[in-house]
Order: structure tokens, then C-alpha cells, then sequence
């Protein structure tokens, strides 16, 4: 193990024993250290995480977290030298299985600030989890103000949406593997707002593609060029509801494409309204005070829908 891999392992085995454990019999202690350090080896060997480095110790510790997760879901945990071999097989299983999967998954969805409840961790929070993008509040015990946090969030969400599809059947391939992957039970609110974004912009590539398409067939009969353009607006218009404020501009340059210059104007009129808003955030240019006044209570699928703007990436 590189530095940052001990670290991570040492702090999982601190979770397993003041977390996990906590509390429960010798009989009961179903996952044992051995099962943290057999997930170690597997995500090491199928380099699940691109940046092994101290200040990164927190998303290596929820890839850890969320194979095991995994693991005790499907009850099967491989040997990792006799991969055949299932450690589960003797103690997790049936309705211990079933308990010990309902208390990891509580602990699961209660975020980064399960690590608080650590007396170990929590002592030494600020050296430990060192990372330069988190903000931490010993007052409150927050390790990030909720402005700052939904920044580096929409930000996040904004660098890994890299979709990029030039033909309809890898657009519909991806919205089916995407359709797949939201009914998961071990999805995380961060990776459903993904999924959600990722979704948007599949459906506005789609909708150019099928525009593209159908004009370059000049025999086309004009009433399937008319269902086809019935369906290219449908998309935009449900993409619109599912990305940022910015993305209804791609419905005004569908609109201008296909010479409706009113209908254009008029949407881009509306967002200019919109995201002339003092509360609306724009990458790290924020009101802190009225963003939270505005949008700070909602979900984030809500705020990324009214408050947020980004900038429009264009495939050629």
C-alpha cells in the first residue's frame, strides 16, 4: 500500500471498531478487519480510484465503504487470492445479513458525518481528513457550510458530465444503462443528481442528432420530418427540467436552427430574467446570504434547477 492507501485502511479499521462494532457482542461483530483489508486489495487491483493522495481520504473512504456495502447487499465477499471463495458464506447470511445490511446502509446515508461519531476521528478531524476543498466548523460540527458545499458540488457535477454521443443508438444506450443504474439502492444523493444532469444532456445531444439526421435525407416525407421534430422539442423540454437554468438555451438554439427566431427571443428573454436573480450561482460567483434565503432549504435537484448557472459546452 502507497501513504494514502494505509491511511484509508486505518481509518476504515477505526469505523469497523467505533462504529460499526460499537456496541454489539463478540458473537454479533459480523465483519471483521479482514473483510476491510480483502475490499483494500480489490479496489487497488481494479484502480477504482484515479488520485491515491491524503487529501483525497475521504473518496477513497466512500469507495471502500460503498463495495462493502455492496458486498453485504449481495452477500458474497471474494477471497481476494481465492476469488471463488466466499467470506460471507459462514456468518453473514439470511436475516444477519439482512440486519447488518439495514445498519450499514443507516450509516451509509448519514454521509461524512458518521466519521464524527469516532472518538478517534473526531479528536483529530482537522489533521485527519486534511483535505483543502472542505471548510470544517468545530462549533456546529459541520465539516462544510451548505453554500460552499452545493459550490464544489455543482461545480463537481458540471466537470464529470463528459457525455458525448454522436449516433441515436449510443444516446439510447446510454439512457438505458442510466435508467439501470437510478433504480439502485446504494446510490448516493450526489450520484442520483449526476445521473439526473448526465440524463439531460444525453436527451439534448439526442435531440440535435435526431434534427441532424432527418434534414440531411432530402426524400424524407415532411410528416415524419414533423414527428421527428415533435420529438427533438419533447427532449429539450424534459432536459430542461432535469440540468441547470442554462440548459432551456439549448431549446432557443434548437428554435433558431429551425428558423423560429420568435420563439428563440422569447426564451432567452425569460433567462435572462432568470438568471439575473441576485441568489443564482454562477460556478463560484455567489450571494451566500440570499442563495440560502432562496434555495437553501430545497433539494439539490431543485437548486440546480432554479439557482444555478452554468456555462453551455457545444459538441461540433
Amino acid at each position: 500500500m502507497n501513504h494514502c492507501q494505509f491511511l484509508t485502511y486505518s481509518l476504515l479499521k477505526l469505523f469497523l471498531t467505533e462504529i460499526i462494532n460499537n456496541g454489539v457482542g463478540d458473537d454479533d461483530k459480523l465483519l471483521c478487519s479482514y473483510h476491510i483489508k480483502t475490499a483494500i486489495f480489490w479496489v487497488i487491483q481494479q484502480n477504482t480510484m484515479p488520485h491515491w493522495y491524503p487529501q483525497n481520504i475521504l473518496g477513497c473512504f466512500g469507495v471502500y465503504f460503498k463495495l462493502i456495502l455492496k458486498w453485504v447487499y449481495e452477500g458474497v465477499c471474494p477471497n481476494f487470492f481465492i476469488p471463488d471463495n466466499n467470506m460471507f458464506l459462514s456468518k453473514i447470511h439470511g436475516h444477519k445479513q439482512v440486519q447488518l445490511f439495514d445498519r450499514l446502509y443507516g450509516l451509509y446515508e448519514k454521509g461524512l458525518a458518521v466519521l464524527l461519531h469516532s472518538p478517534s476521528i473526531s479528536s483529530n478531524i482537522i489533521n485527519v481528513l486534511n483535505n483543502p476543498r472542505l471548510s470544517i466548523s468545530t462549533d456546529e460540527k459541520t465539516l462544510i457550510s451548505e453554500t460552499m458545499f452545493d459550490v464544489s458540488l455543482f461545480d463537481e457535477i458540471q466537470s464529470q458530465d463528459t457525455i458525448i454521443t454522436l449516433k441515436l443508438q449510443r444516446s439510447m444506450r446510454c439512457l438505458h444503462t442510466i435508467e439501470q443504474m437510478i433504480g439502485s439502492p446504494l446510490l448516493t444523493q450526489y450520484q442520483v443528481l449526476l445521473l439526473q444532469k448526465l440524463t439531460a444532456s444525453v436527451l439534448q445531444q439526442s435531440a440535435f442528432i435526431l434534427h441532424m439526421s432527418q434534414s440531411n435525407i432530402y426524400t424524407l416525407k415532411n410528416n415524419l420530418r414533423y414527428r421527428a421534430d415533435i420529438i427533438s422539442c419533447h427532449m429539450l423540454k424534459l432536459a430542461a427540467k432535469f440540468g441547470f437554468i442554462t440548459g432551456i438555451l439549448y431549446l432557443a438554439m434548437y428554435y433558431y436552427k429551425t428558423h423560429r427566431y420568435m420563439k428563440a427571443l422569447f426564451i432567452i428573454e425569460m433567462i435572462k430574467v432568470k438568471i439575473a436573480q441576485p441568489y443564482v450561482m454562477h460556478r463560484t460567483n455567489v450571494d451566500k446570504d440570499l442563495y440560502t434565503e432562496a434555495v437553501g432549504r430545497q433539494s439539490w435537484c431543485s437548486k440546480m434547477r432554479q439557482a444555478v448557472a452554468m456555462d453551455m459546452g457545444l459538441c461540433h
